[in-house]
């Protein structure tokens, strides 16, 4: 009998050493994959610590596009470590991500749109009958 394996009377034909999806299991019984873990989490407190000093900077020097651009970047750089870590995953966070993004700027612009054309209505600056207020009808 191999020496991996164990014998019929301790569980049966089991290996004790076996691979799984996240790696394998060290001779302490934790896995490899925990320093990948840990990797992971100094990354992700990277990027929040970056974005909270550029909030910082960008409130202190009031200069909103270079707090902007810097934002962009780190989101483009989130998705391509995501992709770099794994690309199913990665895509499909790009995926959602762009379109809640796009979504949520599109009811912002018509949020903005539909107060505009009432405060133009309210101050009778549209052209429909000449008159001040669109439903006087003399």
């Amino acid at each position: 009998m191999p020496s991996n394996q164990r014998g019929a009377f301790n569980a049966g034909n089991v290996y004790t050493n076996k691979s799984t999806l996240r790696g394998k299991v060290s001779e302490n019984g934790s896995m490899i994959s925990n320093s990948n873990l840990k990797r992971v989490a100094s990354v992700g407190m990277f990027f929040n610590l970056a974005q909270k000093g550029n909030e910082i900077v960008g409130s202190y020097t009031n200069n909103r596009l270079q707090q902007r651009k810097f934002n962009v970047g780190m989101q483009f750089t989130k998705y391509g470590i995501g992709f770099a870590v794994n690309p199913f995953i990665g895509g499909a966070y790009m995926a959602s991500d762009l379109g809640y993004r796009a979504i949520m700027y599109n009811i912002k612009i018509n949020k903005k749109n539909r107060e505009s054309e009432y405060f133009r209505e309210l101050s009778g600056n549209s052209s429909y009958s000449g008159r001040r207020y669109r439903g006087a009808l003399l």
